[in-house]
């Protein structure tokens, strides 16, 4: 007997029929379910353990942990780290990492500080010349990375390591915190509703991200990009604008959140943004498990984001030391990154 390649088989009396007559197969109910089981790990381990952190800490903590007050707490401590991983979203997209967003962070702080706190200048004027640091430096990423080919660990890192002198320049190493803008202090410690004013903006922005990257042509190339630069390029996509662009984008999200920092804590400190860089790469990394696996998405950073944030409150609220925020940061990476690679093992095994 002749398959349809070419090839000759044997009949086999325990073989059925049909596959002898070479008419498609339906799945065994047992690869169905193994089908099912991948897809359920691999996009949804890390909402079903939320879910299940959620439960455990409301048992453990039911007097403090289920309250309003807590949720609004959440939201408003992690809305900055969302508009951070939103930045750190677009390189990654096209295949590229920032290193600088830590430290940009802390610079856009420390200007609007050192302007409108210091040397009295109008909010406004401030604020401009504040997202302008993002953009700049953004953009000579972009320009060094894109355009000169140079790589972009080496090129942000470099960046974000001057920006970082920069910031202990202008603030001479001490926390800033007179004068600061009542205009910034009321919107990034207000509420709109229930919710935190900065976590209202944080949504919103995270809608319009989800809408670009998802919804629009741009979105498409960008993704293009990442999975083959040169494929890409062939099909009339303008790569190195793109990476470019991606990196412009950071910088002013960047900005955003160093400026939201010191509404929110009516401070500036030169060692406050750096901080911020691990946990936005690492939800951006944990939130390419989610939704769409293998594929950095906006959903799946914004439920990681959730996922770090009451892991670390629930935590925090049963006496946890210091030190298990950042070990839990890279735990929960790892473990739900192994939880996808597991799934699609297991099924490819069955």
């Amino acid at each position: 007997m002749t398959e349809p390649g070419g090839s000759l088989v044997a009949a086999d009396p325990g073989r059925p029929l049909s596959q002898l007559s070479g008419e498609p197969q339906s799945p065994p109910r047992r690869g169905r379910a193994a089908h099912v089981l991948e897809t359920l790990l691999s996009r949804y381990a890390v909402l079903v353990t939320l879910v299940l952190l959620a439960i455990v800490f409301t048992i453990t903590n039911t007097d403090t942990f289920p309250t309003a007050i807590n949720f609004q707490n959440i939201a408003g401590e992690n809305a900055i780290l969302m508009i951070l991983t939103l930045g750190a979203l677009v390189p990654l997209v096209v295949g590229e990492f920032d290193l600088s967003l830590g430290f940009l962070t802390g610079l856009s702080a420390v200007t609007i500080a050192v302007l409108a706190g210091r040397e009295g200048m109008p909010f406004l004027p401030a604020l401009l010349i504040a997202l302008s640091v993002g953009l700049g430096v953004g953009l000579i990423n972009g320009i060094l990375i894109g355009y000169a080919g140079i790589n972009s660990f080496i090129v942000t890192l470099a960046t974000g390591t001057i920006a970082s002198g920069i910031s202990l320049l202008l603030s001479n190493g001490e926390v800033l915190f007179s004068n600061i803008p009542k205009a910034l202090t009321q919107f990034g410690q207000g509420y709109y509703g229930p919710l935190p004013a900065i976590t209202v903006l944080a949504v919103l922005l995270a809608v319009g991200m989800w809408f670009a990257l998802s919804k629009t042509l741009l979105g498409r190339r960008l993704y293009a990009t990442g999975l083959g630069r040169e494929p890409a390029r062939l099909t009339g996509v303008k790569t190195r604008a793109l990476i470019m662009s991606s990196f412009v984008v950071s910088g002013l999200s960047a900005s955003i959140a160093g400026v939201l920092v010191v509404g929110r804590v009516g401070s500036a400190s030169p060692q406050l943004g750096p901080d911020f860089l691990l946990p936005s790469l690492a939800a951006a990394f944990l939130g390419a498990t989610v939704h769409t696996p293998g594929r950095f998405n906006v959903i799946g950073a914004v439920v990681a984001i959730l996922f770090v944030g009451v892991g670390l409150n629930g935590l925090q609220l049963n006496g946890a030391p210091f030190w298990v925020q950042p070990v839990f940061q890279g735990g929960v990476l790892v473990l739900a990154v192994g939880l996808s690679r597991l799934a699609a093992t297991r099924t490819r095994n069955v």
